[in-house]
């Protein structure tokens, strides 16, 4: 992967993960073209994290957690960034202001580069075991995030924690098909 930069993030995560594509294409058809469309922390926070807070909800199966992997791998390679904005969107994107139930799914995923950071600024961190993660929290889909993840895992979409609210549907092309996954 080449450096990621701010002012390509969008382009640079659907490259790393081709996976979400499908909510990436329905972002850009609903908000404009990266680079045309709000900031690039927006298509970060409410597809890239959502994408990643939906997974971690999700029981863990072989697929779900490469899934899981992939994305956190990415999300350290950020932290690697020469951008200070990209450092910035996941610090603040993905990891901060997150709950004990959150960092407790998380933990097995999370990378070197990330665990530094939330070592270094997260309290419960270092010790998040005593957290409840059985209750699902309130995840809202702008993006049809959950449907790429429910045809990733060959999932009923009702399967798949959160709520859809966004307008129209993916298309039926499932997500396999389209190569590079």
């Amino acid at each position: 992967m080449s450096q990621f930069r701010y002012s390509q993030i969008e382009q640079q995560l659907v490259d790393a993960l081709p996976e979400i594509r499908p909510a990436a294409e329905f972002y850009w058809q609903t908000e404009g073209a990266p680079g045309e469309n709000s900031l690039p922390y927006v298509f970060f926070q409410e597809l890239f994290a959502d994408y990643i807070e939906v997974l971690l909800w999700l029981p863990s199966s072989p697929r779900r957690d490469e899934l899981l992997r992939r994305a956190f791998a990415v999300s350290d390679q950020m932290f690697d960034s020469a951008d200070k904005e990209v450092r910035e969107l996941v610090a603040i994107g993905l990891f901060e202001g997150r709950d004990p139930a959150w960092l407790k799914r998380a933990k097995p995923f999370v990378g070197r580069r990330a665990a530094a950071w939330l070592r270094a600024s997260h309290d419960c961190w270092r010790d998040c075991s005593a957290a409840n993660d059985e209750i699902v929290p309130k995840i809202l889909d702008g993006y049809h995030v959950r449907t790429v993840i429910a045809r990733q895992l060959q999932l009923p979409e009702e399967q798949v924690p959160g709520e859809t609210y966004a307008t129209g549907r993916l298309p039926d092309t499932p997500l396999q098909s389209r190569g590079g996954v």
